[in-house]
């Protein structure tokens, strides 16, 4: 879980790097082979003017759904979004960091947390959702509201953000703009890592957009055999957009 995977995108030679799970305890490095660290995401004048003041609370919430999403054994972490769905307590998060368990660990805050069944898995478009067996104390779920439209394009140069637990930091925002819309995927400009998987995205009215999934790989133009390894564009940031959840599906299967 804690290793590094890599998603061919379907009839694109782009690839992605996923930001898997963050493994146990180890102190932020710069870049390694298996870590990407940005250690300043985005300067602090420029996030608050990306958010007017009546948003802030948007924010806030967003921020109070963030969860830890672990494997039983502890071996490593993504993230999900805490939510309510018609009475249900869920969690959204990326397929990729479920990784096929049918019971997985979800953690609020001060070290709560409730065991979770696995009830919907889209391998394919790499998107989870958990059941929670208890209510988390320490965090607040959102009622699911979600913007889905019928073309990505319509959501380019929207203000976007997400919370997540990327590498050995807690509870971090990041702000960013939808810059494209590629094979079913959405492009954010922003930044992400290891641990960052699952988080959702969302815009500034608090609707879900999608979920983080992976940074972006850049082969050379000038390398077309590929000889060289390519690039981590960490600031590239692949989002699997909301329309792709069955969401009448899940319902069934919550009822």
């Amino acid at each position: 879980m804690g290793s590094l995977r890599y998603l061919l995108a379907a009839l694109t030679a782009t690839m992605m790097f996923v930001v898997s799970c963050s493994t146990a305890p180890s102190a932020p490095t710069m870049i390694a082979a298996e870590n990407v660290i940005v250690e300043q995401m985005v300067a602090p004048e420029q996030q608050t003017s990306t958010l007017q003041v009546g948003q802030q609370r948007v924010v806030n919430n967003v921020r109070n759904a963030a969860v830890r999403v672990w494997k039983q054994d502890r071996s490593g972490y993504g993230t999900g979004t805490y939510f309510k769905l018609d009475g249900h307590l869920i969690v959204l998060t990326a397929a990729h960091v479920v990784d096929r368990s049918p019971v997985m660990i979800v953690e609020g805050r001060s070290n709560e947390s409730s065991l979770a069944r696995t009830i919907y898995y889209d391998e394919e478009n790499d998107i989870a959702v958990l059941e929670l067996a208890t209510e988390l104390e320490t965090r607040d779920a959102l009622k699911y509201r979600e913007r889905r439209l019928d073309s990505d394009e319509r959501l380019i140069a929207s203000d976007v953000f997400y919370t997540g637990f990327p590498a050995r930091h807690d509870l971090f925002t990041a702000f960013g703009k939808i810059a494209s819309a590629e094979n079913d995927h959405l492009l954010m400009h922003s930044y992400a890592w290891m641990g960052a998987s699952g988080s959702g995205v969302f815009d500034t009215r608090g609707r879900l957009i999608g979920v983080l999934v992976a940074v972006d790989l850049g082969w050379s133009p000038y390398d077309p055999y590929r000889m060289f390894p390519p690039n981590v564009v960490e600031d590239v940031v692949h989002v699997i957009p909301i329309r792709h959840l069955d969401l009448e599906a899940l319902k069934a299967i919550l009822d």
